[in-house]
């Protein structure tokens, strides 16, 4: 989680949590983020897991990937794979992907659980968590933990995340004002710029 977060051992909390806890909480601010606009879309994919075994040790004949983000009210959401068949602690998903939407993404926790699928029922046997807003786009194999948060070794995860953020309104009328200010700009009549430019060119 921690090398996802400048390698620190805290999450930074948010700005208006910082100092003096919720009392800093801005008179009607929205804590579910129902009211938050979009800030970015999402993407998480589990690609791949090695060195899978049980807590026991024992080897896994199948593994399914479930992906939660745990934050506001508003970005809460989750994803259940599809399970796959486990060859040599090796396994891959192609469907283990989650697109969302974050209005808080500083606030957000993604948490990637690999569930060893049994014939009635499936168990977490490791899991792997991160940040949503401290975390860097592209793929990462990473170390995963076990459910008593020891590390498990020999176990990692390839994860990819890609992020496209949302312009908001209030910066596009920035921008377009900018724009009009800068076609609106008066030009130097042809006149004023050859009598500046004359004496050079003599």
């Amino acid at each position: 989680m921690f090398n996802q977060n400048g390698n620190t051992g805290y999450v930074l909390k948010p700005s208006y949590m910082q100092e003096g806890g919720t009392s800093n909480i801005p008179k009607g601010y929205d804590l579910s983020g129902e009211s938050a606009p979009v800030v970015a879309d999402y993407t998480v994919s589990v690609l791949a897991a090695h060195g899978l075994t049980t807590e026991a040790g024992k080897s896994i004949r199948k593994a399914k990937a479930v992906i939660r983000v745990d934050g506001c009210d508003a970005d809460a959401t989750k994803l259940k794979g599809k399970s796959s068949r486990v060859k040599k602690g090796v396994v891959s998903w192609d469907s283990a992907s989650l697109q969302f939407s974050m209005r808080r993404p500083e606030t957000a926790v993604v948490t990637i659980e690999v569930l060893d699928v049994g014939l009635f029922t499936s168990k977490v046997t490791a899991y792997y968590g991160f940040n949503l807003g401290a975390a860097n786009e592209g793929k990462h194999e990473v170390q995963m933990w076990r459910t008593d948060s020891t590390a498990a070794k020999g176990m990692t995860i390839t994860v990819e995340i890609s992020k496209e953020t949302k312009t908001t309104e209030s910066s596009e009328s920035e921008e377009e004002g900018q724009a009009e200010e800068a076609v609106g700009a008066e030009v130097p009549s042809t006149s004023s710029a050859s009598s500046a430019t004359g004496p050079d060119m003599a």
